[in-house]
């Protein structure tokens, strides 16, 4: 199923009659004595229209929509029950399409005014967000925690028509109760 352009003001889902998804994957973790980690993934994923069935064959050798072709992610993590759990993360994607023609890109004045200065092309330009977790366990049932999420607040576009940006930094923080079932 397919977002497919059908005029201009006008889109439907449809079925298409076949992708080709060709990729690899690597997840890599190494221990750093008994209380750090260090872990990072990445995904090479090209995903392409291959049949775009009777309607919509003008699709082939588009790209299937948000697909990025490169994903990745980094984490530094220390856990240590009797003191506290911290992790500090990346997740950086490369350039994605938003539609099926892969033709729909953010106006060059909204990229600016975003900070991105050398992208102008169509789709929605990569970006790199950092996140950052604490949680403290206080006894067996209670733990406080604290998070931030996109903590550097990056600007990253999640659809181009309208332009629409991604979560600002979202930061939470609460407690946890854990309640023994008998």
């Amino acid at each position: 199923m397919l977002n497919v352009t059908l005029n201009a003001t006008t889109a439907q889902k449809q079925n298409l009659g076949q992708t080709r998804i060709r990729g690899v994957q690597a997840d890599a973790e190494y221990r750093i004595g008994s209380f750090w980690r260090l872990s990072g993934a990445y995904v090479y994923d090209e995903a392409t229209v291959t049949d775009g069935g009777v309607t919509n064959v003008g699709l082939v050798g588009k790209s299937v929509p948000q697909v990025p072709l490169h994903h990745g992610t980094f984490q530094i993590a220390y856990s240590n029950s009797k003191y506290l759990n911290v992790a500090l993360s990346v997740q950086a994607m490369s350039l994605q399409y938003n539609d099926d023609q892969n033709v729909n890109f953010i106006p060059a004045a909204t990229l600016a005014e975003a900070g991105y200065s050398s992208f102008t092309g169509p789709g929605l330009p990569g970006y790199a967000s950092f996140d950052f977790t604490v949680l403290r366990d206080i006894g067996r049932s209670l733990q406080v925690f604290f998070g931030a999420q996109n903590l550097f607040d990056q600007v990253y576009f999640v659809q181009t028509n309208p332009s629409t940006i991604g979560t600002p930094r979202l930061m939470n923080v609460g407690v946890r109760v854990r309640f023994a079932g008998r």
